[in-house]
């Protein structure tokens, strides 16, 4: 069985062609059961670049083979009933973005700030 698995390492040359990602999800890629590396590595990493994952063993981005859960249609509820979340990280605000699964849109929390020092 061949895999499809883009596993050659984005050379900086082509980093300016590649989108950048503007958000990933909190939850980490295996959580969603998307393909691991093709080195066998499981615990991969969104990547910076949109519809890449990074592999931390193998120092590459890499194109998945599949996409997991996101190959096929949702039950969103479903999902949230077996401890999926789809929260993400807003990466041009740094904030958290919540879910809603009655509206499918997302909320910004606040962002936090630091506590202020006691007087001492």
């Amino acid at each position: 069985m061949t895999s499809n698995i883009d596993t050659a390492a984005v050379a900086p040359s082509a980093e300016a062609a590649l989108p950048k990602r503007t958000w990933h999800y909190l939850a980490s890629p295996a959580s969603f059961e998307l393909a691991p590396c093709a080195c066998g590595n499981h615990e991969t990493q969104w990547s910076e670049f949109a519809k890449h994952l990074w592999c931390a063993k193998c120092e590459l981005d890499f194109v998945p083979a599949h996409n997991g859960v996101f190959d096929g249609p949702i039950p969103v509820k479903a999902a949230l009933m077996l401890g999926m979340s789809f929260d993400r990280m807003n990466l041009e605000t740094g904030c958290v973005e919540r879910f809603d699964a009655d509206t499918s849109t997302y909320t910004p929390e606040p962002a936090r700030t630091a506590p202020e020092p006691s007087p001492t």
